[in-house]
């Protein structure tokens, strides 16, 4: 690659030239994946995201073609604060400055989400016997995982799958999978949960990516959804035909058909983005998160309406103010529910807004005021339309009528034909695996995002402890 195609006089690297840098880098790194953004979520400068690649190579590169590594600068650590210590910053003859992130946790390499699942691991069998999956399951991680101890790892995983749980990972295996723990069990347990389920005389089948949104394995006559003890909440996006066959059978004007509707706007089919949709049904569920919002900002159509008005809300003296001052202006929001805590608050709004006597001091992970500091009025409104989110989900999980709510959810959800399939790494190391089917379980409203990223995730289901 010729230095001069990616050299530029500005301080920051364009997209352009960026995506230019991230295909070669990508190209040179097998396996690798590496992709330009531009100032995508209020990102303040473009940059390189990186999985499957290790420092190590990028700086290796980096070197071949003269450009730099140097120390990241103060917008540069703002990039990413779940990956903070991905971050690395290059620059060329002409002072042009790149920036990369490795957004993946775990080992040296990383593992991205869903970078384990049998799609991404190449595994595209029609069905698989287990002694196929076995084998294949091995053969992908061979070929794929290039962090040769991760590899390891994931391979002894598959025997102790193999031997129906038989088996561990000794402290220092676990203690390299640490951070990824979670992610193992998600992604790659959709190849070790059928393992250790199958029968001899059984086939799996994995569908196609996108087809099955909530089945991630067919194991003989039975579908699986195959989830982490942690948990993991769906989007009602991915139950548009369900939610459609509830709707059918509601009366017109029932308290549930009501509740169902603000459940609805969620639907895909329903026309917009995700960020209104949560500002809508808020609204339309007359939170009281919503109503005191409304007290502040009055009528609110989208959040890009939201996001003028702040304009004129945060800008009492013709100056925006701080944003200690806008936590305390809406912090009577926050409480307007009565529930034990304030609904959506950032993780850093109490230190701020009590002057550091209250609140743990402000960690990497906290970005409420960086968010707001960078862009006050987009900031103020992630921050907004989180806090309704919240409230929403206080009212149809913990507010008076949470048991109807739930027993919508639950009418909607258990009548996929699938079953849940937990899996999880034990704490000794070892696999263990439960299955019930979605008939016998009960569901509830779900949502969770960044309070500065608040359609990141949008609302859903999820299965009630």
């Amino acid at each position: 690659m010729l230095l001069k195609e990616i050299e530029s006089n500005q301080k920051y690297g364009t997209v352009a030239q960026l995506d230019k840098l991230a295909k070669y880098m990508q190209t040179a790194i097998p396996g690798s994946q590496f992709q330009a953004q531009g100032l995508y979520r209020g990102k303040p400068v473009p940059h390189i995201r990186v999985h499957q690649a290790t420092q190590a190579e990028i700086d290796n590169i980096a070197q071949r073609i003269g450009i730099e590594r140097q120390d990241i600068d103060a917008k540069q650590e703002l990039l990413s604060t779940q990956f903070r210590s991905g971050i690395s910053s290059f620059v060329d003859r002409e002072g042009t400055v790149y920036s990369f992130v490795i957004s993946s946790k775990g080992s040296g390499t990383g593992i991205a989400k869903k970078s384990l699942t049998p799609g991404k691991l190449g595994m595209n069998r029609a069905t698989y016997t287990r002694p196929q999956l076995i084998a294949d399951a091995k053969t992908a991680v061979s070929q794929q995982i290039r962090d040769q101890q991760l590899a390891a790892i994931l391979i002894k995983l598959v025997d102790i799958a193999a031997a129906r749980g038989q088996g561990n990972l000794t402290p220092e295996e676990l203690a390299y999978i640490k951070d990824s723990k979670s992610i193992i069990s998600t992604d790659f347990g959709e190849i070790l949960a059928p393992i250790m389920i199958m029968q001899d005389n059984e086939t799996a089948e994995f569908p196609a990516e996108g087809n099955n949104p909530i089945v991630d394995v067919r194991v003989g006559p039975r579908s699986y959804a195959v989830k982490s003890l942690t948990g993991s909440g769906n989007s009602f996006s991915v139950i548009s035909d369900l939610l459609d066959r509830y709707e059918a059978a509601l009366e017109d004007g029932s308290p549930e058909k009501a509740k169902f509707e603000i459940v609805n706007i969620f639907n895909k089919k329903n026309p917009g983005k995700g960020k209104d949709k949560i500002l809508q049904a808020s609204i339309k569920a007359e939170t009281a998160e919503a109503k005191a919002f409304q007290n502040l900002v009055g009528p609110v159509s989208s959040w890009n309406d939201l996001q003028n008005k702040l304009e004129t809300v945060l800008r009492p003296t013709g100056q925006y103010m701080s944003y200690a001052d806008f936590i305390k202006t809406i912090y009577p929001i926050t409480m307007a529910g009565g529930w034990d805590n304030p609904a959506g608050l950032p993780a850093d709004a109490m230190y701020y807004m009590t002057g550091g006597q209250k609140g743990a001091k402000p960690s990497g992970k906290s970005s409420g005021r960086v968010s707001y500091d960078r862009d006050p009025s987009k900031g103020a409104a992630d921050i907004l339309t989180y806090v309704l989110g919240i409230g929403l989900l206080n009212q149809a999980t913990k507010g008076k009528e949470a048991e109807k709510y739930n027993q919508m959810m639950t009418d909607i959800v258990k009548k996929v034909d699938a079953w849940l399939g937990k899996i999880d790494i034990t704490a000794n190391g070892g696999l263990n695996v439960t299955t019930q089917p979605f008939s016998d379980l009960k569901f509830r409203f779900d949502y969770h995002a960044p309070s500065g990223s608040p359609a990141n995730n949008l609302p859903g289901f999820i299965v009630a402890r």
